[in-house]
């Protein structure tokens, strides 16, 4: 226990992407605290719900525009906010039906947007967040909400103090309650936006609602309340980002979990009656974080050098964006090379949340390998925000392995100009993945230049081996069965390699796979062709192929590994693994395709 949290402290002072995410967290929780305790005590909790939902439009069109998506999430949260007042002033609906056709109906229309309108932004981006990708620029925009939310709160206290407890009374007494109930909107719209990047969409409800529902338990009194909201979230920002250190797992996730953990035991003690002990706990909290707080801001300038791109014992550290990749970095690298891989394998490359691991091996790293063409998203995606935050640039510590490709263009994207991202599943095009690896490990590591390039020509050399065995076995299949049937894209490059025509369902991940509209356009391109037989990829839901199939009368004959290797023991544990495992598959499922 002493050993993680003493690397816990140490990793404070040696990684700035930690230093953001605490301070943020520690802020974030503080200002939630106070704006929660006043939706509690209205009986309006879910109306923080509904606009951290409604806000999805406004991300989505920003993301189009190339915006900031602050803006955009700002304009739809007030929006949403107007449309439920709207709602239940002129109909006879109550509010929690208001709130639920606001949620439903804005968030489905950020849906159809981004789908339309190919958003680089991906859903699950919005909707899990991540606090280790706050920036400096982050943490100042959580202080100026924060200093807004204090100055608020303290020029319209005793307004705020009538209307909560009796709305009726504060308006008789003069109070301006709707317009304080729509400064509070306001309010509340600016910190569910502050708060989507540490825990995104669906988790800000739960920095909002939980800390305020805990303190409410432990005591009646209104600024004793805000005081002991604001602990809890602050203490839990501390304690979650602390086990996800420790436990490698999500920090917005570990938040939230620690942030319930509290309210069960505060239940517990407002059903024995201990209020009096749990509230100087909650005390002690609030000053334990302010104390940690102030060490990191200390221990910015007291900060120990990181790795200097080496590990213990010499060897070069190199992190890739995904499996595959790091199989190849590992093959060509060999004893000099410490590789890893930043998507977990079995894990999908495109929706990602990078653990606080995964962010110190970036950091650490002297090289980081991405794909490149567009499938890390550009700047709107995980990956180059880790990039931001450990302050990875492009052409001295973050290359492409893509360089020098012959691309294939996808065809269902606005302008026909971008790359089909998946060209690591062409055995031909392996080969130029290899050599671009070889090219970056000897530069950065000039001393093992020929052992590099030994491992690298020997690797070109198996994979010409995969590519000579296979050939010749899909030449001589019939014409008419080079149909390869896929439901993503993912194998355009595969099939060209031997000659085969690609079809699919969707050509590239998106919000939208598997519509009717996809489907119908499949179908009626394999009737005319008689295909019976079709493939699926490893980890993909089958039912559309299975849709797809029932109007063919085709079946599905076999799974194929397209987007990363299996764990050492599995089907496929390296990439050669792969590309042959998926050769056979193809080639015995389209020998029986009668």
């Amino acid at each position: 226990m002493m050993n993680n949290i003493m690397s816990f402290i140490h990793a404070l002072s040696d990684y700035s992407f930690l230093q953001y995410a605490l301070v943020a967290g520690i802020l974030l929780g503080a200002i939630a605290g106070v704006i929660g305790s006043f939706s509690i005590l209205q009986g309006t909790s879910l109306i923080g719900d509904a606009m951290s939902h409604a806000v999805l439009p406004g991300i989505a069109i920003a993301s189009l525009l190339h915006f900031p998506y602050y803006w955009g999430a700002a304009l739809f949260g007030l929006l949403a906010a107007g449309v439920i007042n709207l709602i239940s002033r002129e109909t006879p609906l109550k509010n929690d039906a208001a709130i639920g056709i606001t949620f439903s109906t804005f968030f489905a229309l950020g849906t159809i947007i981004m789908t339309l309108g190919h958003a680089t932004t991906k859903l699950t981006d919005i909707l899990f967040g991540n606090i280790l990708a706050v920036q400096a620029s982050d943490v100042v925009a959580t202080v100026l909400v924060g200093l807004l939310v204090l100055i608020f709160v303290t020029i319209f206290y005793h307004g705020l103090f009538l209307m909560v407890f009796d709305r009726s009374y504060a308006k008789a007494s003069g109070v301006r309650t709707q317009l304080l109930s729509n400064i509070l909107m306001v309010l509340l719209t600016l910190v569910i936006v502050i708060s989507l990047q540490a825990v995104g969409v669906i988790l800000v409800t739960a920095l909002l609602v939980t800390p305020a529902a805990t303190a409410r338990l432990l005591t009646k009194r209104f600024v004793p309340m805000m005081i002991t909201a604001s602990g809890i979230g602050m203490f839990s920002a501390l304690i979650g980002l602390y086990i996800s250190y420790t436990a490698n797992v999500p920090s917005g996730p570990a938040i939230v979990v620690t942030s319930a953990v509290m309210f069960m035991m505060a239940m517990f003690v407002y059903r024995v009656k201990k209020h009096g002990v749990m509230q100087k706990i909650m005390t002690l909290s609030v000053v334990a974080s302010l104390v940690i707080a102030a060490l990191v801001g200390w221990q910015l300038q007291q900060r120990h050098p990181v790795s200097a791109g080496y590990d213990g014992q010499g060897r070069l550290n190199v992190v890739s964006s995904f499996s595959i990749i790091n199989s190849m970095v590992t093959d060509i690298g060999g004893k000099y090379v410490n590789a890893h891989t930043i998507t977990a394998i079995g894990a999908d490359q495109h929706d990602y949340s990078p653990t606080t691991t995964d962010v110190q091996r970036t950091q650490d790293a002297a090289v980081v390998f991405a794909n490149g063409l567009n499938l890390e998203k550009g700047g709107s995606g995980w990956f180059y925000k880790l990039m931001k935050t450990t302050g990875k640039q492009q052409g001295k510590q973050l290359f492409n392995v893509t360089n020098g490709v012959r691309t294939i263009k996808l065809t269902s994207t606005p302008g026909g100009n971008q790359a089909n991202p998946h060209a690591w599943n062409g055995v031909l095009e392996g080969q130029v993945y290899a050599k671009n690896i070889a090219k970056v490990l000897s530069a950065k590591d000039p001393q093992h230049k020929a052992y590099y390039a030994q491992r690298a020509q020997a690797y070109q050399k198996q994979l010409q081996a995969i590519y000579d065995k296979w050939q010749p076995k899909f030449a001589a299949l019939p014409v008419k069965d080079h149909v390869l049937v896929t439901q993503e894209g993912a194998m355009s490059y595969f099939a060209r390699d031997f000659n085969l025509q690609p079809y699919f369902i969707w050509e590239i991940d998106t919000e939208a796979n598997g519509t009717p509209a996809q489907i119908k356009t499949l179908v009626d391109k394999l009737q005319p062709k008689q295909v019976t037989t079709t493939f699926v990829e490893q980890g993909e839901e089958t039912k559309p192929m299975q849709t797809v199939n029932q109007q063919l009368g085709a079946k599905i004959a076999g799974e194929l590994w397209t987007d990363s290797v299996s764990k050492k023991g599995g089907a496929v544990p390296t990439y050669l693994d792969l590309l042959d495992h998926n050769a056979r598959v193809i080639y015995e499922g389209l020998k029986n395709n009668h």
